[in-house]
């Protein structure tokens, strides 16, 4: 019996069809490169990323991306060449990443928005030059560029950063995405969101015991009058579906967190020192007298 099952193509014939415009090959040898690209040998590999990077827009966007695990410093000056010719988002991301660093320190200011800026921080900030304008990154990714640069934070600075984490998840229109599912009547904890849990694990990381301890008690106090709150009741009565039911319950959530910070997280005020905080808390939920007695906290310095 015949076998007609198609034979792969030579990658060096569908290079060279790629390659040669004239050939009528061009879109087909190009789908059949992206198809195979993952599992070919690293010297056909160079081959197509470097025809990729002379080829049209939509092919270098493509080979971009690529390059952020497949990087060469022998594609250095061809990367260099093509950002100063196009500015392409995508080719800043490799820049920031792979040219050396006083290249990239030089060309700070064209770099397109979004995170760009969060990854030039991530790439210099370990140089004493380098300051990072705050202003220009989420308190979360302060707080991420701070550890991964193994530079200091005062217990204070520290403190104040974690909470202007929180109010901009409150400011957030769909708050605190990230949350892991949370069935009812499972234990729930405010470090079920993913970014609370990121910024704790940066500060336990940091060896910040004492501000830890000050979070954790006011994440505590939180997250135990949620609940016991009439609507955390309700919510656990209700016929919902498990993605209905997580969606009201960050709502609810966002309430109470948005209410425990007050007047601060709404109107970006300066930050009280921990222990004003966790006395305003008393005031609102008697709860919190005792994590106080408990712990023993202290003014955080």
């Amino acid at each position: 019996m015949q076998n007609n099952k198609k034979r792969n193509t030579p990658i060096a014939t569908l290079i060279k069809n790629f390659v040669n415009k004239d050939s009528g090959k061009v879109s087909e040898s190009r789908k059949e490169i992206r198809n195979r690209f993952p599992a070919l040998d690293w010297k056909d590999q160079k081959k197509i990323i470097s025809a990729f990077l002379d080829s049209c827009a939509s092919d270098r966007e493509w080979i971009y991306t690529r390059l952020l695990d497949y990087w060469d410093d022998n594609f250095a000056e061809q990367i260099k060449t093509l950002w100063e010719k196009y500015h392409e988002d995508k080719c800043a991301w490799v820049v920031i990443r792979f040219l050396p660093e006083n290249y990239v320190k030089s060309q700070i200011g064209h770099f397109p928005g979004g995170r760009n800026y969060y990854f030039v921080c991530r790439r210099l900030a370990h140089n004493e030059d380098f300051q990072i304008e705050r202003n220009k990154l989420s308190a979360i990714d302060y707080l991420s560029v701070i550890f991964y640069s193994g530079k200091n934070l005062s217990d204070n600075e520290a403190t104040e950063i974690f909470y202007k984490i929180v109010c901009e998840e409150c400011e957030k229109e769909n708050m605190f995405i990230d949350m892991r599912h949370v069935g009812r009547g499972v234990f729930f904890a405010l470090r079920d969101f993913a970014v609370i849990s990121k910024a704790l694990y940066y500060l336990e990381s940091s060896n910040k015991t004492g501000v830890l301890e000050t979070l954790e008690a006011w994440g505590e106090n939180v997250a135990e009058t949620i609940r016991l709150s009439e609507e955390y009741a309700t919510l656990n009565k209700a016929p919902l579906s498990d993605y209905e039911y997580n969606d009201r319950l960050k709502s609810i959530a966002k309430s109470y967190i948005a209410d425990s910070l007050g007047v601060e997280c709404k109107e970006n005020y300066m930050f009280l020192d921990a222990r004003k905080r966790l006395e305003e808390l008393e005031r609102k939920n008697p709860v919190i007298d005792s994590l106080i007695d408990k712990l023993g906290l202290e003014c955080v310095e």
